[in-house]
């Protein structure tokens, strides 16, 4: 791993999708979200990965993808049978389920090997995410979001 042949003193590391933003990012009272899921981590030692469950309540009728969003392990159906779970974060409390999570944030343990779909608790509201992506209308995509995707994979 990344880890094993650098000297950095990281105890966590994150991976992620690019389009992925969380809910909370202008609601101060919630706290670093990256010191958040690293205390989560430190606590609740039999998880190795932590990350926010992704909302779909907002997502476009007519997007491509979303009937595999709505449809897939990535955000209802492990949440249903896992039964959610509460940690208090200090500030508040913290809502989660144990779930696997794709690619779309993870923060790992640093001898965490990454895979995708790792065993992982993904917390709720309000400590969610959305993919950008996914709320667009396909009709009227954004320039920016043209000239990403048209480049991104080059």
């Amino acid at each position: 791993t990344y880890f094993a042949t650098t000297k950095s003193p990281a105890n966590f590391y994150s991976v992620t999708d690019p389009d992925i933003m969380f809910d909370f990012s202008h609601d101060e009272s919630l706290g670093d979200i990256l010191a958040t899921y690293s205390k989560f981590l430190v606590s609740q030692d039999h998880f190795e990965c932590v990350g926010p469950h992704l909302r779909v309540d907002k997502m476009d009728p007519y997007m491509p993808m979303r009937y595999f969003a709505l449809n897939s392990d990535c955000c209802w159906s492990t949440d249903e049978r896992n039964g959610e779970r509460v940690w208090d974060t200090g500030q508040r409390t913290m809502r989660f389920v144990a779930s696997n999570i794709d690619t779309t944030f993870q923060m790992c343990r640093r001898d965490f090997s990454f895979t995708r779909y790792s065993k992982a608790a993904r917390t709720k509201a309000p400590y969610t995410a959305v993919h950008v992506d996914w709320q667009y209308n396909p009709y009227s995509i954004p320039n920016d979001v043209v000239y990403y995707r048209a480049y991104a994979k080059r």
